[in-house]
């Protein structure tokens, strides 16, 4: 993948971002990170993202590791496993205008419910189809937030954000796995991944000085309302071009 000067300072911006949102709120990083990269270089989604994914993932799961409950979203990973695998031919199926257009709706969705202040009750069939969505999500365009955070509700701050990304570390593997078995994940994929990583430690270093400073209550809505911005965009961008 040869990406252009332009392309790669805008991606980083975009990754450093979403780091930063996945920190601070324990959400967000494919739900933001995911339209922006696709509107920047849809080259970038799904394999290149799933790998930051994982990395961002496991340094929340680690940053917030008190907070873990391994039974919190079990079903939803459940769920999301064999959604991940199935995917793999919506992949094949869909073409780029298609797949951001769907993209776009799914997260514009989940993030009007939150910010509705919707809540699905938090009961196991809940969370299957939850994570069944998701899982189709991350293996399409590495986005498989929206669904679980509409349904997954916990007051522990750090419960919620260890737990959500303990998810997202789940269904990214299986998505990548997927991609690999298949042959759609490749070097090249890696290498762009690779030159997003800065971005990655700037966004977490960012996080680790400026979330204490945030009131609590405004996080999740000023990061849903960015979602939202992000996801409409990225239909417009669609049906535009």
């Amino acid at each position: 993948m040869d990406l252009a000067a332009s392309t790669v300072a805008l991606a980083l911006a975009a990754v450093t971002l979403s780091t930063f949102i996945q920190f601070a709120t324990g959400s967000g990083f494919g739900i933001l990170g995911g339209p922006l990269l696709l509107m920047i270089d849809p080259g970038l989604v799904p394999g290149p993202l799933l790998l930051l994914t994982v990395v961002v993932m496991l340094a929340v799961v680690w940053t917030e590791r008190r907070g873990l409950r391994h039974v919190d979203l079990g079903w939803a990973a459940l769920g999301a496993v064999p959604a991940g695998i199935g995917a793999l031919w919506l992949v094949r199926l869909m073409d780029e205008r298609v797949t951001e257009i769907v993209v776009g709706v799914a997260i514009a969705v989940g993030v009007i419910a939150g910010l509705a202040g919707w809540k699905v009750r938090q009961t196991r069939p809940a969370l299957v189809v939850a994570g069944v969505l998701g899982g189709a999500l991350s293996t399409i365009a590495a986005t498989p937030g929206p669904p679980v955070v509409v349904v997954y509700r916990t007051a522990d701050v750090s419960r919620y954000r260890a737990n959500l990304s303990l998810f997202f570390v789940a269904t990214s593997v299986v998505s990548l796995s997927t991609l690999i078995v298949s042959g759609e994940l490749d070097s090249t994929d890696v290498t762009a991944a690779a030159w997003l990583l800065p971005a990655v430690v700037l966004g977490a270093l960012v996080a680790h000085f400026l979330v204490r400073l945030i009131p609590p209550r405004s996080i999740r809505p000023a990061a849903l309302a960015m979602c939202l911005i992000s996801a409409v965009s990225l239909i417009v961008s669609a049906l535009a071009g």
